[in-house]
């Protein structure tokens, strides 16, 4: 869902439509939001951040082959403007995303929170990945009834 202005509710009704037993990672920022969802049964966590987190998961992310449809033009153009901050005096990027353009950030954003439980797993541990992400959601579905 890529859409602004949107109430929790709204964005429940859109979430409870998608896939059965989907987890929803969500920003971390918004607790009280998070849980409102969670009251209109909504499998949703926060997404794990901390010091050095934003530039461990772009690090991550970069990492990553993607693949984006032709019709996430909200994302594609995200990844065409997302920018590193330049240094006023020396003109040269520093290792700190610009999010001084919201827009950009979004889509990055949620690709960063939706890679971030996975990037900190090691590869050998993916199966022990998936199975935590599952007990997370079935303890987070429990506490929904």
């Amino acid at each position: 869902m890529y859409a602004r202005g949107q109430s929790n509710k709204n964005i429940a009704d859109f979430l409870k439509g998608q896939e059965n037993n989907v987890i929803t990672l969500a920003d971390s920022s918004e607790p009280k939001s998070i849980e409102e969802i969670k009251s209109y049964k909504v499998n949703i966590i926060g997404a794990q951040k901390g010091a050095g987190s934003v530039n461990r998961g772009i690090d991550f992310v970069q990492d990553q082959k993607m693949s984006v449809t032709k019709r996430s033009t909200n994302t594609i153009k995200a990844y065409r403007n997302y920018m590193w901050k330049k240094d006023k005096q020396t003109e040269k990027f520093i290792n700190i995303p610009d999010d001084s353009i919201h827009e950009w950030s979004n889509a990055m954003d949620a690709t960063r929170y939706g890679l971030s439980l996975l990037s900190l797993a090691k590869k050998d541990d993916l199966d022990d990945y998936e199975k935590e992400v599952r007990r997370m959601a079935r303890r987070d579905s429990e506490n929904l009834m």
